[in-house]
């Protein structure tokens, strides 16, 4: 599973580049835009126009270009992509707390060092967890 979210917040979700691009061009204000290859050129074209950015896109398959375009927009900072396992972070959350409860007498940072190691979860995942268990700023020594 993918998730990239844009500069102004907006996040688009999908199994594949080319999910995030068609999710995109559904949701974007050119209504002029045909398909999904006439919508990368379009914003291409803006980008360079009003930013100054110039993308450098590759591949000639549609598949291949989606890639290049959702790669670009993450590697120059203007949006961020992100590889999601596809977990149902609000049930590991529930988890960690109740092995926290049960197993080890209500010690959350205690429980969460024992548990986090054996999740497989992607990084942006773990720190999303972090956050929702209030521990991510607390760094042991």
């Amino acid at each position: 599973m993918l998730r990239l979210t844009i500069r102004d917040g907006e996040v688009f979700e999908g199994e594949t580049a080319l999910d995030l691009v068609r999710a995109m061009k559904g949701a974007s204000m050119f209504s002029d835009v045909k398909d999904v290859l006439h919508y990368v050129a379009v914003v291409q074209e803006r980008l360079k126009e009003i930013e100054g950015i110039e993308l450098a896109l590759a591949g000639e398959k549609l598949d291949d270009r989606c890639e290049s375009f959702v790669r670009e927009l993450d590697c120059l900072g203007l949006a961020k992509l992100q590889r999601l396992s596809g977990a149902d972070l609000d049930q590991v959350e529930h988890m960690v707390r109740e092995t926290a409860r049960l197993l080890n007498a209500g010690d959350l940072p205690g429980a969460w060092k024992f548990l986090r190691p054996k999740l497989r979860l992607t990084p942006d995942e773990l720190a999303e967890l972090d956050r929702r268990l209030g521990l991510d700023e607390k760094k042991e020594d």
